[in-house]
Parts: structure tokens; sequence; C-alpha cells
């Protein structure tokens, strides 16, 4: 490294520009910020590097979309859940709950953003690893413990959201033929 790791400059030799290699050859990356103003620091010299000037604002960027098309909270998940070959009911339910919990939020998400209750990227709101904590404690959430899990309301309406979708999911089917397996396992035993 020649440059401080505040600067993100360093990757400015990382990322080959757009007249070099189209948007749509660029690999899908993950580059981890231990803040939101260290992340928009790495959007902005990531587009520096690419040639693409005020790129880190533009939502409907071709290299944005490409850079995130595997780094969304939702593709994550469906990205983990597919990965295991051997997949216990247990792990195929929490990880169907788990999908499901992130899309119903990028939804709620996008309806607050539209009327301007939202101003950064969902995954600042509400993260897998967010999802995966109330999943992982599926059988015994409440309000106190999904407040403690996602630290807290940061868009009016997030929790009411996440309780409804909770209960939801817990009274449905899936999860109602899930416990039942469950429980005839457990008799056999």
């Amino acid at each position: 490294m020649k440059k401080s790791l505040a600067s993100c400059n360093n990757l400015l030799q990382v990322y080959a520009h757009k007249e070099d290699t189209s948007n749509d050859q660029i690999v899908p990356t993950l580059i981890y910020s231990c803040t939101r103003n260290h992340t928009l620091e790495v959007l902005k010299v990531v587009h520096e590097a690419r040639g693409i000037h005020k790129g880190k604002d533009n939502h409907a960027s071709t290299f944005a979309h490409h850079y995130h098309s595997n780094t969304g909270n939702p593709k994550k998940a469906e990205t983990t859940s597919k990965s295991h070959l051997a997949q216990s009911p247990q792990r195929l339910t929490l990880e169907s709950f788990l999908v499901g919990l992130l899309k119903e939020f990028y939804a709620f998400y996008h309806k607050e953003e539209k009327k301007g209750l939202a101003n950064y990227k969902p995954e600042l709101y509400f993260t897998i690893e967010h999802a995966r904590g109330i999943a992982q404690n599926l059988n015994q959430v409440d309000f106190d413990k999904i407040n403690k899990i996602i630290g807290g309301e940061f868009i009016v309406g997030q929790m009411k959201m996440i309780i409804d979708y909770v209960q939801a999911y817990c009274s449905g089917d899936a999860y109602g033929k899930f416990l039942q397996e469950r429980q005839d396992q457990h008799n056999h035993v």
C-alpha cells in the first residue's frame, strides 16, 4: 500500500478504466468498510478509477449495478442458501425465512425511500446479519429481542414491519410443517 488506508486511493490501481474493461466484464466485488463515510469514499474512488465521474451518486449506473450484483443482502442470502448441498429441514426453513424477511425489508425500504424517509442504502438499516440473528432466534423473538438484534429502529415503522413478518411467517404453513416434522423426529428418537 502506497496511499493511506482512509483515502482508499490504493483501489485506483485495482480497477481498470471503463474504456479498457466494460462494465459487464467487471468481476462482482465485496469491499468491506467500517463506516458509512468510508463506504462512500470507496465508491467514489472505485468510480474515479473507472473514469465514471459522479458515479457513486448515480443509482442507474450499469457499473454500480454490476459491482453490486452479488453484494445485496437478498442475493447474499440466496447464494448462501444454495451453496449447501446437504441441507437440514431446519436450515431450509431458516433460509427461506431469511430470504423472505430481506425481500420484505427491501420492499418496505423502497416504499419509505419514495416518501423521503430513508436517506441511505438499505444495507445500512438492515443487514443479512440482522436477518440471520432473527432467524436463529425465530421461536423466541419478541420486540425487545428484535430491537437488540438490529440495534433499534432507524426508519419509522421498521420494527412493526419486522414483527409483522415474523408473526406471519411463524403462523404460516411452512413453519408449522417444519415444527411438526421436528416434533415427529423428536418422538421417534
